[in-house]
């Protein structure tokens, strides 16, 4: 979980990802990169302890850039580091903490982690879909590639 100072975001995301079934066989990392507000969004994380795995990761190295979007950039950069270099995961799912995610998210990932396997043209799954609202959509068992 991608998470700046937001301790309220955070906690609907997580509480969203607790609420999955099984939600305990994935490691939840949240990694934060905001050192003035690590003690409240730590705080935030930690009620979760013991209805997730959880991992608490700081980005304590500032953005060169001032601009919003690449401190965004630079978050991802770290956590993308974080999760496949120095921690050496095979697969992740990278959520922003603005997020509340849908009842069967992990089984999607689950149910779709084969295809990266099978089929080298793929780079990812993901479960982001601007036009995914209930009235736009009519098939919801679909998956398109």
């Amino acid at each position: 979980v991608i998470a700046h100072n937001r301790e309220d975001c955070l906690t609907r995301c997580l509480q969203s990802l607790a609420a999955q079934a099984e939600p305990d066989i994935f490691p939840v990392a949240v990694s934060l990169d905001d050192p003035p507000t690590f003690g409240k969004m730590e705080d935030a994380a930690r009620k979760f302890d013991g209805r997730l795995m959880l991992e608490i990761w700081h980005k304590t190295t500032p953005s060169p850039i001032s601009a919003a979007v690449a401190k965004i950039s630079e978050h991802f950069r770290f956590a993308l580091t974080e999760s496949f270099d120095r921690r050496g995961f095979e697969y992740a799912i990278f959520v922003e903490n603005d997020l509340t995610v849908a009842p069967d998210f992990l089984w999607y990932f689950r149910s779709a982690a084969w295809l990266l396997e099978e089929d080298p043209t793929l780079f990812c799954v993901s479960a982001w879909n601007d036009n995914g609202m209930s009235d736009l959509v009519s098939d919801e068992h679909r998956l398109f590639r």
